[in-house]
């Protein structure tokens, strides 16, 4: 929960309307937090470290996908 309190805090400092979070452990499930009242989203992503290089590329450019929108 730390981490979202601190994304909200970048991201209200520099006047962004979304943040990303990426934690390195897989297997769960990733998730989009609105912040009510801040106009902020924040969209968490878990990306599993130990699977085949090709997959671990593949999940790493959907990730920069939704962070370029």
């Amino acid at each position: 929960m730390d981490d979202l309190y601190q994304m909200l805090a970048y991201a209200t400092a520099l006047g962004l309307p979304s943040g990303h979070l990426v934690y390195a452990r897989g297997g769960a499930p990733a998730a989009l937090h609105r912040i009510r009242n801040a106009g902020t989203r924040i969209q968490q992503h878990d990306l599993d470290l130990d699977q085949p290089p090709e997959r671990l590329l593949a999940d790493l450019a959907g990730i920069t996908g939704a962070m370029a929108g």
